[in-house]
């Protein structure tokens, strides 16, 4: 199906005046832009790599606040089936705040393919994800070398079944979830 992107106006209340925002979805937009004038035609579970990938900035100018704005990736021939998201931009001028460490839950999920996991870590972190089997053993381990980014987890050579994943920051557990591996 072919797909656009719109950014909406953020919901009221919930942007600070003065900041902008631009998104690139196969080509990049200014923020004066808020609907993609391209789409880009996607298969059920296909996920996207290069010129197809997803990006969206915040500029602050200096501006301390936090803004919540609305993103929709929706079906050119019809347009109500859509998914909706929101991104929260955090931006403190003159203070050095820590980035806290977060992880997105495994999509898709149930996954017969590739699933994908986000983070965002404090940069002095040490962190990685575990997947452990229903008996607990650890099946695999990836590290995580970049401060934010996605990790792609291939389940082609896992028995289907449930597994769980766990965030470790710094040696200890912060986040276990469950995930179910299909063919």
């Amino acid at each position: 199906m072919p797909l656009m992107f719109r950014t909406a106006v953020p919901l009221s209340g919930q942007i600070v005046g003065g900041t902008s925002n631009y998104f690139c979805w196969v080509n990049c937009y200014s923020p004066a832009v808020f609907t993609s004038s391209q789409s880009m035609t996607m298969q059920a579970g296909q996920t996207t790599s290069g010129a197809g990938d997803l990006s969206c900035d915040y500029m602050s100018n200096s501006l301390s606040g936090i803004s919540i704005i609305a993103y929709t990736i929706f079906d050119v021939n019809t347009p109500a089936d859509s998914s909706v998201f929101y991104i929260k931009f955090t931006y403190a001028d003159g203070v050095d705040e820590i980035p806290q460490n977060s992880i997105t839950d495994a999509y898709p999920n149930p996954t017969s393919g590739n699933t994908t996991i986000g983070y965002n870590l404090n940069p002095k972190s040490h962190a990685s994800i575990a997947l452990y089997n229903l008996i607990g053993t650890r099946v695999r381990n990836y590290e995580l070398a970049k401060s934010s980014g996605s990790l792609v987890i291939n389940t082609n050579n896992l028995n289907p079944g449930a597994y769980f994943y766990s965030f470790i920051i710094d040696g200890r557990v912060i986040k276990t979830s469950k995930l179910i591996v299909t063919r």
